[in-house]
Order: structure tokens, then sequence, then C-alpha cells
């Protein structure tokens, strides 16, 4: 499906709203505070209420569906890849946004299942992902950017002739600040370190965070505060949990054959 109007996408959304999928279109996991679907060319995401502030708080701020769409403007303005707006609107207080879907997948599934907790497989090495992800992280901190929920599945990862493609999506919590809060700068790095040492070891946890301190700008001292920081609140965090719990949906390698390939390089 391609070339569809506002009126076509504003028709998808309102099947969504009535729990009904259009031909050709298949549901997607999500939490309970959103319904999304897409058709393998776009998703289609409603922003459910979370409680009975929702519309309150919508009127004030102009709701969750609305700031996903300024945020994702607001990143690629300053050079970051999200997937293009397509359209978007609202089924009585009930928004919708639709995005054009993107050749990546979710980097905290890639990373457990396609290497299965080794280190390197098919010529690709796990480390210099995560190094080019704290990259990410830095940029984005000095750009003044708290993402709203940087976990590891809101990464998407794409390449292209051998150059890495990170797409952040679920930024309707987004935030840019003159003045970053240091709070929001660890829960950031803690949100996207939620992942078990045999998926993202010590060594590579080193990697990302020296990345990150060189894009950020900071010195040594600095990092290794918010390092160490970072790092024992994701161990708490992962108490009592199980890896398979942080994946939502494994790899498949068939779904996606251009992909490992340009990990490869050219």
């Amino acid at each position: 499906m391609n070339g569809l109007s506002t009126t076509d996408f504003a028709a998808i959304a309102l099947s969504l709203y009535n729990n009904s999928l259009p031909a050709g279109w298949r549901w997607v996991g999500s939490s309970p505070e959103a319904r999304v679907a897409t058709d393998e060319c776009y998703y289609a995401k409603l922003f459910l209420p979370r409680d009975i502030w929702e519309w309150p708080k919508q009127l004030v701020r102009g709701g969750r569906g609305a700031r996903a769409v300024r945020e994702a403007q607001r990143l690629q303005r300053l050079g970051f890849l999200t997937p293009d707006v397509c359209a978007s609107g609202h089924i009585g207080l009930t928004q919708w946004m639709v995005t054009r879907a993107v050749e990546a997948v979710s980097f905290g599934d890639f990373v457990c299942s396609f290497f299965a907790t080794t280190p390197e497989r098919d010529g690709i090495a796990r480390a210099s992902l995560y190094r080019e992800l704290g990259a990410l992280v830095g940029r984005l901190h000095r750009a003044g950017v708290i993402h709203g929920d940087l976990r590891p599945n809101n990464v998407l990862l794409g390449a292209r002739a051998g150059e890495l493609l990170f797409y952040l999506i679920d930024n309707e919590r987004n935030r840019q600040f003159r003045r970053m809060p240091r709070r929001a700068i660890l829960k950031n790095l803690v949100q996207i370190q939620m992942l078990f040492e045999q998926d993202f070891s010590s060594v590579e946890r080193g990697l990302f965070m020296s990345a990150y301190r060189q894009e950020r700008g900071i010195n040594e001292a600095e990092c290794q505060v918010l390092a160490e920081a970072s790092q024992l609140r994701v161990l708490e965090r992962l108490q009592g949990r199980h890896p398979d719990e942080l994946v939502r949906s494994p790899f498949d390698p068939a779904r996606h054959p251009g992909l490992v390939h340009s990990l490869k390089g050219p």
C-alpha cells in the first residue's frame, strides 16, 4: 500500500479505534497505553488513555499524539533519524499517528537474539554496535534532548552499505533542555543499558560509555560517575527478571535479509 491519502490514514485509524484490522494489516505488540498495527509500509498508532487525568493533560499539553509528532520533527531538525510522520489526527479525544516503516529492527531484540550471548557472529562484532549506540546517546544529550523512554527496543537498528543507522521511536515524552537535569541524564543511561551481562558485557558497557563521553564532550571523571551510578541501577532493576522478558520480538533473518549483509560492511 503506497501513496495513501490523509483520508485513507484516518479510515485506518478509525478501524483500529473500533478494534478492527483493515485488510493486509496486522497487530503489533505494544503497551496497554497504545494500539499499534502495520501493513509493513506504514505503522499506525492510537494513543489510548492511561488514566482519568489523560483528558485534562491533553487539553493543557496537547496530548501524546501531538507531542509525538512535534518531537519527531524536532529530532529530524537536529539531525537524528526517526520514522517520517505521514498523518495524524484524533477520534474524539483519542489521538492517532501514522509513520512510514523503515528498514530496521529493534536494537535490543537484535543483539539478544542474533548474537545469542556470543560477542561476535558472522563477522559482526557486538561491541562495535554498542560503541555506536553510545555515540548516538552522547549526541542526543549534547543536543540537550532527553528521550522519554530510551529502552533498547525504542532504538531501531538499520544499516546501509556498512553504515549503521539508528532510528528513535516512542518520542512523545522527549524533552529538550538548555541545562539537562542530572537525574534525567542518568535515567536515560539506565534505560538504554537495561540488558543482562550475557547480552551487554562490562567491557562493552565501558566502550559504550567511552563513546558517549567523547560525543557529549564531558571529562573522564564525570563519565565515570555516570557509568558507575547507571550500572548499579541497572543491576538493581534486573534483579529477579529473566532475559527473555526483555525480548519483544526475536530477530528473524528471513524478514530482514539485507540487514546482516549490510552490517558486515560494503
